[in-house]
């Protein structure tokens, strides 16, 4: 039982993370001309690329601090709900150490540097046409 339901977390994070990086390449291909016009002005690309880069780990940022108001404050509430005779319920917690780990281990930070490089990518092979 809860093998299945660990596999049904596991599919909706993954189903999530990628409507997100959908939702990010998509806004991403939409900046095409605002960064062409940027650098026609004379922004250079490096300055495009840390500026896309500090975008994507700001939204990663309030993504994450987001996600662990909600987990924080729904907890309490959601262990309510559960049957009593489900084992090892007094243990059920936030584990702080997993969330203070490594930054290149948390999948939000890896996927803010993935969807800042992106963007960089496409701009390279792309050529700015003005309507």
């Amino acid at each position: 039982m809860l093998l299945v339901l660990m596999g049904a977390v596991v599919l909706i994070v993954f189903i999530v993370s990628l409507n997100i990086a959908n939702l990010l390449l998509a806004r991403a291909s939409g900046r095409q001309q605002e960064m062409a016009v940027r650098s026609a002005l004379g922004a250079s690309r490096g300055r495009l690329v840390r500026q896309m880069l500090t975008e994507s780990i700001l939204l990663s940022l309030i993504g994450g601090i987001a996600g662990i108001a909600t987990a924080v404050g729904t907890l309490g509430f959601i262990l309510r709900f559960v049957p009593s005779n489900v084992p090892r319920l007094n243990e059920v917690r936030i584990d702080w150490l997993v969330l203070a780990g490594p930054p290149h281990t948390r999948p939000k930070t890896r996927g803010s540097f993935i969807d800042g490089k992106v963007p960089r990518l496409q701009s390279r092979r792309s050529h700015a046409i003005f309507p």
